[in-house]
């Protein structure tokens, strides 16, 4: 016998309306479960039963999970639905992790992890191992913020040879994340966004990292929303590689980079309007290579090219 084999999606009411024919599949698009069609019963049979999350719930840090690592492991077992909530709630603390924080539940954006949102220093991730301190790779996290994130080496405790590039918070590889208050320190980059990849970061402070405080390549996208202190780094924020960085507000504060402030380069643009980015060592604002910075109302000394002047390489800086 041969069987017609078509799949449909719906709301669970929607779903519960219909009488799907024999062998049609249903997917509720809210409730995230399948049926399949006899013909005569509505709404069809259930086919899948994986355990769902229907409801808000708070896993406490540390009181129920010893940390975001053992609560995202419990989490993998199971689905969220769209009308759920799940909040890593993270009490004041030191955390010292050996393994990433890896976020890549497919229910991601129903996931917040926050720590302390007003003094996101008394909240401190550590990580002195491994490659990234978090790290969001293939989802969308809903929501990070409170935490003071650590990359600095411990070669006492946790000793070990050879060079690593440790990142503080990385989202890659068509992942995504809302980010509140956050603090990034002894990094190699602070914040590290690639691969097709987005943030959308209220707060930042930025300090001590060997390279970047905020680094944004290949074809992804960072906005800086309300602040950000950045300062003390070899470069302050940059994007490259076909991407995207804004921190167009008073309040971003980018100064003291051993080399440059705000660089933008490899077809990439940077808005930094109406910040201040001051006292960076080789200069404060640079493009390269086919890329462009917005600086209207923008206080700074030095840059390259100049002002308002078509630069070198289709490079272009404007002011006004």
């Amino acid at each position: 016998m041969l069987a017609k084999l078509q799949v449909r999606t719906e709301d669970e009411a929607t779903m519960l309306t219909v009488t799907p024919d024999e062998a049609e599949l249903l997917y509720t698009s809210d409730e995230k479960q399948l049926y399949i069609g006899d013909g005569t019963t509505v709404g069809g049979i259930l086919v899948t039963d994986t355990p769902f999350i229907r409801e808000d719930m708070t896993l406490n840090v540390p009181a129920d999970y010893s940390d975001i690592n053992e609560a995202l492991d419990f989490l993998s077992a199971f689905r969220i639905s769209n009308n759920a909530t799940v909040t890593i709630d993270v009490a004041n603390g030191t955390y010292v992790y050996t393994e990433t924080i890896l976020v890549n539940h497919p229910d991601a954006a129903f996931i917040r992890i926050v720590g302390n949102e007003t003094t996101p220093s008394s909240c401190v991730l550590w990580n002195p191992i491994a490659e990234a301190v978090v790290q969001v790779k293939g989802v969308s996290l809903g929501y990070l913020s409170g935490f003071k994130i650590v990359g600095e080496d411990d070669q006492v405790n946790h000793p070990y040879s050879g060079t690593v590039n440790r990142m503080g918070l990385e989202v890659e590889s068509n992942g995504g994340s809302e980010v509140g208050s956050l603090e990034v320190i002894y990094c190699y980059n602070g914040v590290n966004v690639k691969q097709n990849s987005f943030a959308n970061i209220d707060v930042l402070k930025g300090t001590n990292c060997s390279v970047f405080a905020v680094y944004v390549s290949n074809c992804s996208s960072v906005r800086m929303i309300t602040s950000c202190d950045i300062q003390d780094n070899t470069y302050g924020i940059a994007a490259g590689t076909n991407s995207y960085l804004v921190a167009n507000t008073a309040g971003m504060v980018i100064k003291n980079s051993t080399q440059i402030g705000a660089h933008a380069n490899y077809n990439s643009t940077v808005d930094v309007s109406g910040a201040t980015i001051t006292g960076n060592g080789a200069r404060d604002i640079n493009v390269q290579n086919n890329s462009f910075i917005a600086a209207h109302g923008t206080t700074f000394s030095t840059s390259m090219p100049a002002p308002n002047v078509a630069g070198a390489d289709n490079t272009l800086l404007i002011t006004a």
